[in-house]
C-alpha cells in the first residue's frame, strides 16, 4: 500500500544521527512513497563527505511532496550560539549544508528545501531577520518559515492552552511585525518566506 508522506524527524534529537537514516528514505522511496525531512542541518557537510548522504537526498527526491526542512532559528552566528546555548560556531556550517543541498540539486525541483525560524528573545531584532532573509535569499531555498516556538510535548491540553494565550500569540504578534516586510507577496517567490502563526 502507497503511504503518501513519510515525514522523519525527531522529539528534541536530531534525526540524521540515525546510521539507518539513508536506509529509511532508500526503503521509502522503493515502494513508491515521499519523504520528508526535518534536522537541525548541522551534520550535512560531515554526512555528505563520509557517505554522499546530501547527493542521494537529492537524488531520491523526485516528486513535489519529497522535501528536507531545516530548522535553523538564527540570523547570526552569535545569536544561533545563544540560542541552541553552543560554544562552536553550527550556524556557519548549516548554512553551507544548506547551500550544497540547492548546489547538488541544480535544476531539478524536488525535494524541496526549506527552512524553518523559531523566533526567540535573542533572535526576533529587524536585523536578525533581515540578515536569515538575504542569506537564505542567496542561496535560494524554496522556502522560509517564521514562527514562534510552542509549548512542549507531553503538556495538559488547558496548559497549553493558557500558554498559548499568555505568550505564543503576544510575542507572535511583535513577531509577525518584524517579519512583515518580508514576506512574499506570491507562493510562487523563491524562497517563498512566510508567518505561521499562533493562533
Amino acid at each position: 500500500v502507497s503511504i503518501p508522506l513519510y515525514i522523519y524527524g525527531g522529539v528534541y534529537t536530531e534525526p540524521l544521527m540515525n546510521d539507518f537514516f539513508l536506509p529509511y528514505l532508500e526503503k521509502t522511496k522503493k515502494y513508491n512513497n515521499n519523504f520528508g525531512c526535518h534536522s537541525n542541518g548541522s551534520l550535512l557537510t560531515a554526512l555528505e563527505e563520509s557517505d554522499g548522504f546530501c547527493s542521494r537526498l537529492i537524488e531520491l527526491g523526485d516528486n513535489e511532496i519529497d522535501y528536507y526542512s531545516c530548522s535553523l532559528d538564527a540570523g547570526s552566528v552569535e545569536s544561533h550560539s545563544k540560542t541552541k546555548n553552543i560554544k562552536e560556531d553550527w550556524f556557519t556550517r548549516i548554512i553551507e549544508g544548506l547551500r550544497l543541498l540547492v548546489s547538488l540539486r541544480g535544476n531539478k525541483e524536488y525535494p524541496k528545501i526549506r527552512v524553518c525560524y523559531l523566533m526567540n528573545k535573542l533572535n526576533s531584532s529587524k536585523e536578525e531577520v533581515a540578515s536569515i532573509v538575504k542569506v537564505m535569499k542567496d542561496i535560494g531555498v524554496d522556502s522560509l518559515r517564521f514562527s514562534v516556538p510552542y509549548m512542549v510535548y507531553g503538556r495538559d491540553f488547558e496548559e497549553v492552552g493558557r500558554y498559548r494565550n499568555r505568550n505564543e500569540i503576544p510575542f507572535g504578534a511583535q513577531c509577525e511585525e518584524i517579519v512583515g516586510p518580508h514576506l512574499s507577496k506570491d507562493q510562487e517567490e523563491r524562497p517563498y518566506i512566510f508567518w505561521h502563526g499562533p493562533g
